[in-house]
């Protein structure tokens, strides 16, 4: 198995790999791993446009908590394929959950541990290689296509008609969180996706269609301000570092002439006791 460390975690994501031109829309993805029969089976798995994963009807996500649906003329909805019976359901799981999932219905064996990173058992039926390494190969492909938002707003909570609305489960508290979202001119970023339900979101996207969301405006910022500002604190953080380099010169300068004196203070003293006394 491969360990997941450092940068690239972040990076390995579905989305990613999609934008990258690693595994293709609606590419069969197998999830290799073995049975309680200790037989290595292969389960395949199916990816969205979206970078969502989907297996027996269900729909998983590995976007670190955050469910994305983009704004096009002013308004948002869900993909055409992301449709639940009830309306309780989860809008999207972590692609962790997996697991048990797949131990309920292909009876998989699995440690704890292996659930931190699903993507280490997955691989594209096309090549036949480990998404991972695939990623790890391709990291400067996946680092020119990732999408970030210049400008988004602050966590916000969600308030319908005024009440701030709860998410599915509890907290490590046994507490019902509130649920969380925050925008950019581009997108909607839903926070802790598996507190948003299938209801809730469709009612989050009624909100905001008719207007009842304020929307987020990014700062037009002048080029040339914001170049001179940059400069500015180059300028100011190169004299902080001046003055405390002069400081640290001039402490140890006075520390090196404290010793020194100390020094030649003992070295009088003891030069004055070897002098032999005078008796009287």
């Amino acid at each position: 198995m491969y360990n997941m460390k450092g940068g690239y975690k972040s990076l390995v994501n579905f989305s990613n790999m999609l934008n990258a031109g690693i595994i293709d829309v609606g590419e069969t993805i197998y999830f290799k791993i073995k049975n309680t029969e200790g037989t290595k089976i292969k389960i395949p798995l199916k990816i969205h446009s979206d970078g969502i994963l989907e297996y027996n009807n269900e729909f998983y996500s590995d976007n670190e908590g955050l469910f994305i649906l983009p704004i096009n003329n002013d308004e948002i909805k869900l993909p055409e394929y992301l449709k639940y019976n009830d309306d309780n359901h989860p809008i999207i799981k972590k692609s962790n959950n997996l697991f048990s999932a797949m131990k309920m219905k292909e009876n998989i064996v699995y440690k704890s541990s292996d659930r931190k990173a699903a993507h280490k058992f997955m691989y594209t039926k096309k090549t036949n290689k480990n998404l991972y390494l695939l990623v790890k190969k391709n990291i400067a492909k996946i680092k020119a296509v990732q999408e970030i938002d210049d400008s988004v707003s602050s966590t916000k909570k969600w308030l319908n008609n005024g009440i701030e609305m709860k998410g599915l489960g509890t907290n490590s508290k046994g507490r019902t969180s509130s649920l969380r979202y925050y925008l950019s001119e581009k997108n909607i970023y839903f926070k802790a996706f598996e507190k948003w339900s299938y209801k809730n979101i469709l009612l989050f996207i009624d909100d905001f269609n008719s207007q009842k969301l304020k929307r987020h405006k990014a700062l037009k910022i002048n080029k040339n301000f914001a170049k001179e500002e940059e400069k500015k604190e180059k300028d100011e953080e190169k004299k902080d570092k001046e003055v405390k380099e002069d400081k640290e010169a001039k402490e140890a300068k006075e520390a090196k002439e404290a010793k020194e004196a100390k020094e030649a203070k003992e070295a009088k003293e003891a030069k004055e006791d070897k002098k032999p006394k005078k008796l009287h």
